[in-house]
């Protein structure tokens, strides 16, 4: 199923819509043209939603890049992540509520093999969404091996994902606006560990690809917002 769009609605009273519009805050905003410079390792990715979340890198070698005319469209740059070099931003804390939220990514993978792209805990715990072999998009763990897999073969195109939780742990997940069926539809994480990181869950996952944005909320967003987030998704990014 497609999602219906209208562009108007990525501006309201003639201002352009981002994250921070969404009638609930976001916890969580990172972008990769916001607070860094192309062309240079990140130590720090700044966090966009008024919370201070920064997620730093302190080990040199480690540091993703963030590159020039890497991201989505030409213009615009990406956080390119090396799985071999372990390349990663954390943070010591966990982001993704046990259920009730919404996770939006805008990422593509260079790599067909199971891969973090963002997860929020350390493995056993919490929630990773990224990229498996058998599944489209995105994959949600938890300690007791429940997970939600999307349809579909891995793609290494770019793509944009809201993945979302409602109060009773029912899962849906959009793909560049299209829903996606997850198997099975409804999961609780365990609390996560005080661990959080892009391009990786643990000391093991890592991501070979480009990050170009990580929003989280604290709950699932109402349907208004979620309209007003795919056409934000569609506006900046131009992948549907």
């Amino acid at each position: 199923m497609n999602i219906g769009l209208s562009m108007g609605l990525s501006s309201i009273g003639g201002a352009l819509w981002t994250p921070r519009a969404a009638s609930v805050a976001p916890t969580l905003w990172l972008r990769a043209d916001m607070g860094l410079t192309p062309g240079a390792a990140v130590a720090t990715w700044p966090d966009q939603s008024g919370n201070g979340a920064d997620y730093t890198q302190a080990s040199a070698p480690q540091r993703p890049t963030c590159t020039a005319a890497a991201g989505p469209q030409a213009s615009l740059p990406g956080i390119v992540c090396v799985a071999a070099s372990s390349q990663r931003v954390s943070r010591s804390a966990a982001v993704i509520p046990t259920k009730d939220f919404t996770v939006a990514t805008v990422a593509k993978s260079t790599s067909a093999s199971a891969q973090a792209l963002f997860s929020s805990g350390s493995t056993g715990d919490g929630w990773t969404v990224g990229y498996n072999v058998n599944g489209d998009s995105s994959r949600a763990f938890n300690a007791a091996g429940v997970a939600a897999v999307s349809d579909g073969a891995i793609t290494t195109s770019w793509e944009a994902w809201i993945f979302q939780s409602d109060t009773s742990g029912n899962l849906s997940l959009l793909v560049n606006g299209v829903a996606k069926t997850l198997t099975p539809s409804n999961a609780t994480a365990l609390t996560g560990s005080s661990a959080s990181s892009v391009g990786a869950l643990g000391a093991t996952r890592f991501l070979d690809g480009t990050v170009w944005e990580v929003i989280v909320y604290p709950h699932k967003i109402s349907a208004s917002d979620l309209t007003a987030l795919l056409a934000y998704q569609s506006r900046i990014t131009g992948l549907f």
